[in-house]
């Protein structure tokens, strides 16, 4: 192979590998930001398959598999929050 040839391989290959690194960076991006209100009523229609808490974020996957995230405050407990 020419070195020319090597180059341009080389050049498609290290295209391809930072396509792909961008494609899975973005996946995260899609989630919509809801309020603690909107997320209550959600649950309470049953539509809530997973939270995930991360310090006062809330990573929310619905049931239809939606992603959505939102944020509490960091000294309240989901459960303190639900009640109110």
């Amino acid at each position: 192979m020419r070195a020319s040839t090597k180059q341009i391989l080389v050049f498609v290959v290290m295209l391809l590998a930072f396509g792909l690194l961008l494609s899975t960076y973005r996946t995260g991006a899609t989630a919509e930001k809801i309020d603690l209100k909107t997320l209550v009523g959600q649950l309470q229609e049953g539509r809530v398959k997973k939270i995930e808490i991360d310090g006062d974020k809330l990573a929310i996957e619905l049931a239809d598999g939606k992603k959505e995230r939102a944020l509490k405050e960091s000294n309240d407990s989901l459960p303190t929050l639900f009640k109110n």
